[in-house]
């Protein structure tokens, strides 16, 4: 994957549109230099946000642009030879299009693919990770090495780079089964924990009496409780459940027999109570009996009067019945003689309204004719009217269809002799730009000559360069020539004087070095040694192996010469080489470009560059223009036949429109020729006028009908009245008579003269009182005596039973058999406790076991992986980043022995060591070359501490390519660090990084001054107040 063009607006610190070209670097190792906080860093955080909708930041919408700016990024980018395009939008508030306000717009995304279609959105994300072949977290890994991340790893200890390396390296997976084993394994101990709880809990729920379980019981309670004394204690359970069930056995044989004996004293106390009651009822009925025997004579005086009373409401009813026939009798009398007198007078006024129905009849039949006959005027005339009026209508609407149609008419003619003119001003241009298509291919090939002599200019430039750096290295190598002679003939020169001083001294020193007092002399065998050989001062120290050493150090000094004299050699033809090659280069571009006397190419190139490319827009311009002309006077040609019948259907249009105008004009000047009324508002009010004269006759006509009706009407309710009521008259006197005849005879055969007297003197509540009063009577005694006759049945021969000593012996026996079924329940209860706690015990014995033995696994294993065992201390997690580090520590110390020269390398603890005292599995160690020793990585410079950060961190990319071998991501980034290194080192890193570039663009991001020298193609970040800004500057 190679980025060419990244476009982002309102993105970041970058506020105004902004677009930069991956193709312009000559070289593909580039710098993004600028201030701390330009926006250096956001270019990749727009690479990342594009291909994977999340950027290294949070923040995606640009404070430096307004809301109605819509937020994007725009990647083209390049794999495998396929060019594809994405689009993307963060989520991000926008101004409402009216009024004020936001609304929150959803992030967006398009992907073009090379063939030039458009992949589905919800497959944007997953096509991405296909092509590229990388997720987001490791195309960051592999993509962009971050300001002091690798520093850090560096530094660190083992247990925080554990944690790094787990993010890097995915291991979380190792961690997380160490932490379920520990997990399972507390579990197992909580399990094993609430057992011993529980055991606790069920020594003090056993139920006994037994002094022996009870002091057994007591004693575990105060001990730390294990399987052995939990079996035996089973044991004892065990015949203590024995001994309840026998105890359940006697509880329940006991309650028996109290609960047979309690029975028995129940229902004799149940019959006793029985007998009771019989006697006392027998005794209240002759108490009621007495009581009526005393009332009897009351009574029978009660029932004489209620007879008497009854006797006098049925004669007063029967009075009352004649009264009201008396009185209907004497009405219909009365109302006959009323409706005979009125009758002459109705018939009068009955002939009188059918006059006058009549006479109304008649004037209502003539106003209804007039009004018939007026409707019929009227109409005609507004029919006539309506006419008139739809033919001004008619006039009008064809006068402006005349004067719409005539102006069209117009306007057509016009605007057709205006096309004709511009379709003849550009047939004058396109004639005038015929030769255009010459032109530009001249201007091609004049592009390419041009495009030819630009790179052999670059070719020039950089062969200069290679060979101003040979030159110079060259330079250096004749330094290090000379110094390495001076110093060959400083050690030559030491090593001839200490040898002829040897060599001088020879025996002298053989008998320095073995005579020693009290020891025989291997020259002359004296044992005392008065005068030993005495050395100058400078060589007092001298021994045969000083004077090897000085011999070997002539010898790697001569040998360092001869090599650098080599090298130097070399290098000074090599610039030779190359100042001949830049010279040879020149001179062809001298030729071509016909330069004169001091001018210099690049001016006189970039002079024709800028000619050749004003001249190429002026012909983009002619070129688009005479396509455009082309364009339009076809499409002329086209319309031509239509514009003509346009202009031909316009004055077709324009006489029709004239000629019905005309036509509309003549008809209406025909219908204003005849009027009846002045108006059709005069025409109306006729009408109005004749409709009023015949609501009026009508109304008339109404109310002459109605009286007429009313009229007859009374008249035959009087014909009604006096039939009914002369036929009514006879019946209503004869039920008279026979009303008063049957009160007569009532009265007669009662002999209630005074009935009048007696009715008064009683109401009907007060009979039916006294007849209730004497009912009660009659039953309550009749009651009385057939309760004393049950009784004397039921009771016999028995005397009355003594209640008090039949209850208290109930009691008694109530009271034992509770006392026996408590005894029972007791034992109940507490055999079924001692049994469940039995089971309980017997369960958790054998639950105890299991989660022992599966404990003691678990703790095993758990130790051994999460490096709890004393002298292996380094866990699983270490151990499986320790196989990731190595591969990619290969790779790192390829390039950390290139920038140290060879000095450097690092290594990982020694498997044997990492976990002795602690886990130290993951803790780097620098091997020094020079004196074949390790030693802390803390104890590297600030430089030489950026270069392994370097190296770890190309490394860790190479890895990752390497894993995912379809991987092909031409591009890496490089945050800072540069800053700690020396010249030297500086140099040496950026050599390198050039050498590892090859094909792939390397940006390294810096604000490093010295950066600026070592690499020519930069891409230059500034900041405004408008935000963020770039423009390259090129070598």
């Amino acid at each position: 994957m190679k980025p060419i063009l990244l476009t982002m607006q309102a993105f970041g610190s970058y506020g105004k549109k902004t677009t930069i070209d991956f193709r312009r670097p000559n070289q593909n190792l580039f710098l993004i230099t600028g201030d701390t906080g330009s926006g250096k860093t956001t270019i990749f955080d727009a690479i990342v946000f594009a291909l994977y909708g999340h950027g290294s930041g949070a923040r995606f919408q640009s404070q430096y642009a307004d809301l109605k700016t819509e937020p994007y990024v725009e990647l083209r980018f390049e794999d495998k030879g396929k060019v594809y395009t994405i689009d993307r939008h963060p989520r991000h508030l926008r101004a409402y299009k009216r009024g004020e306000g936001t609304t929150m717009e959803r992030e967006k995304v398009s992907l073009m693919m090379p063939d030039g279609t458009m992949c589905e959105t919800r497959e944007i994300n997953r096509t991405v990770e296909e092509i590229i072949g990388l997720d987001r977290k490791q195309f960051m890994q592999v993509g962009m090495i971050a300001q002091g991340e690798f520093i850090h790893v560096l530094r660190a200890s083992s247990d925080e780079r554990k944690v790094i390396f787990r993010k890097l390296f995915h291991t979380d997976v190792y961690r997380r089964m160490i932490d379920e084993l520990k997990k399972r394994k507390n579990a197992e101990d909580e399990t094993i924990q609430a057992i011993r709880r529980r055991w606790h809990e069920a020594l003090h729920q056993v139920q006994t009496t037994d002094k022996a379980m009870q002091a057994s019981i007591k004693a575990l309670s105060e001990q730390e409780l294990n399987a052995d004394m939990m079996t035996a204690f089973l044991a004892e359970l065990e015949q203590q459940c024995t001994r309840d069930a026998l105890e359940q056995t006697r509880a329940e044989t006991a309650l028996h027999q109290a609960e047979t004996t309690r029975d028995a004293a129940r229902s004799a106390y149940a019959k006793a109570e029985n007998l009771q009651k019989s006697f006392a009822s027998r005794d209240e009925a002759e108490k009621e009996l007495e009581v009526c025997r005393q009332q009897e004579k009351t009574i029978q005086q009660m029932s004489v009067t209620i007879h008497k009373a009854d006797e006098a409401f049925r004669i007063r009813t029967l009075d009352q019945l004649y009264q009201d026939q008396h009185r209907q009798t004497n009405q219909l009398q009365t109302e006959l003689q009323e409706c005979q007198a009125k009758l002459p007078q109705a018939q009068n006024t009955l002939k009188q309204a059918q006059e006058q129905l009549q006479k109304a009849e008649e004037t209502k039949q003539i106003c209804d004719e007039a009004g018939v006959r007026t409707d019929s005027i009227v109409n005609a005339y507004l029919e006539m009217d309506q006419k008139i009026r739809e033919a001004d209508q008619k006039l009008e609407q064809t006068r402006c269809l005349n004067e719409e149609a005539q102006r069209k008419a117009k306007n057509q003619i016009e605007r057709y002799e205006t096309w004709q003119k511009e379709i003849q001003a550009k047939t004058k241009q396109r004639d005038q730009l015929q030769d255009v298509p010459a032109a530009y291919a001249r201007w091609q090939n004049e592009t390419e000559r041009l495009d030819r002599l630009q790179k052999a200019y670059i070719q020039w430039k950089q062969k200069e360069s290679e060979a101003a750096a040979l030159k110079q290295a060259a330079a250096k190598a004749q330094d290090q020539y000379l110094k390495s002679r001076k110093d060959w003939q400083n050690c030559s020169e030491q090593y001839q004087t200490l040898h002829t001083a040897f060599l001088d001294a020879q025996a002298g020193i053989l008998a320095r070095e073995a005579l020693q007092e009290g020891k025989p002399c291997p020259v002359c065998g004296s044992l005392d040694h008065p005068h030993p050989c005495d050395l100058p001062e400078d060589l007092q120290d001298l021994s045969r192996e000083a004077v090897q050493d000085a011999e070997k150090k002539a010898q790697a000094s001569n040998a360092i010469m001869s090599a650098a004299a080599k090298q130097a050699q070399t290098a000074a033809q090599q610039a030779a080489d190359a100042a001949a090659a830049a010279e040879q280069l020149y001179a062809d571009l001298e030729q071509t470009l016909h330069l004169q006397k001091g001018e210099q190419a690049e001016t006189r190139l970039t002079q024709k560059t800028k000619e050749n490319q004003e001249a190429g827009d002026q012909l983009m311009r002619q070129i688009k223009q005479l396509k455009e002309l082309q364009a339009w006077l076809q499409e002329a040609e086209r319309l031509k036949t239509d514009r003509e019948q346009e202009l031909t259907d316009a004055k077709t249009a324009a006489q029709t429109a004239a000629d019905a105008y005309l036509q509309a004009e003549t008809q209406r000047k025909m219908l204003k020729e005849d009027h009846t009324f002045e108006n059709p508002a005069a025409a109306e009010a006729v009408r109005q006028k004749a409709q009023e004269q015949k609501a009026k006759a009508a109304a008339a006509a109404a109310e002459a009908r109605r009286q007429a009706d009313q009229a007859q009407n009374e008249w035959q309710r009087l014909q009604t009245l006096i039939g009914r009521d002369q036929k009514a008259w006879p019946a209503a006197r004869q039920e008279e008579q026979e009303r008063l005849q049957k009160r007569d005879e009532l009265i007669k055969r009662t002999g209630q003269i005074d009935w009048e007297e007696t009715a008064a003197r009683f109401t009907p509540a007060d009979v039916e009182q006294n007849r209730r009063i004497v009912n009660d009577h009659q039953v309550r005694k009749a009651k009385a005596e057939e309760l004393i006759q049950a009784m004397d049945r039921l009771i016999g021969a028995q005397v009355r039973p003594d209640l008090e000593a039949l209850k208290a012996r109930m009691i008694t026996a109530d009271s034992r058999r509770e006392q026996q079924r408590q005894r029972l329940d007791d034992a109940l209860e507490q055999s079924r406790n001692n049994h469940r706690i039995h089971q309980q015990l017997e369960a958790d014995l054998s639950r105890n076991a299991e989660a022992v033995k599966k404990h003691r696994r678990l703790q095993e294993l758990y130790a051994q992986l999460a490096g709890n065992v004393s002298g292996s201390r380094m866990d699983l997690e270490t151990y499986a980043q320790r196989i990731y580090l190595e591969q990619i520590l290969e790779a790192a110390n390829e390039r950390f022995r290139e920038m140290t020269d060879g000095a450097y390398e690092l290594r990982m603890v020694d498997l044997d060591k990492a976990g002795t005292g602690k886990n130290r599995g993951l803790d780097f160690m620098v091997y020094s070359s020079v004196n074949e020793a390790e030693r802390e990585v803390s104890t590297l410079s600030g430089g030489e501490s950026f270069m392994a950060a370097l190296s770890l961190a190309l490394g860790m990319a190479d890895t990752i390519r390497a894993e995912k071998g379809s991987i092909d991501l031409d591009m890496l980034f490089i945050d800072e660090g540069f800053g700690s290194l020396d010249d030297h080192a500086r140099d040496q890193a950026v050599r390198i990084l050039q050498k590892m570039a090859g094909t792939r663009q390397i940006g390294i991001i810096s604000h490093v001054t010295e950066l600026k020298q070592g690499i020519e193609d930069q891409l230059i970040v500034f900041k405004d107040s408008d935000g963020s800004h770039v423009h390259w500057q090129i070598s």
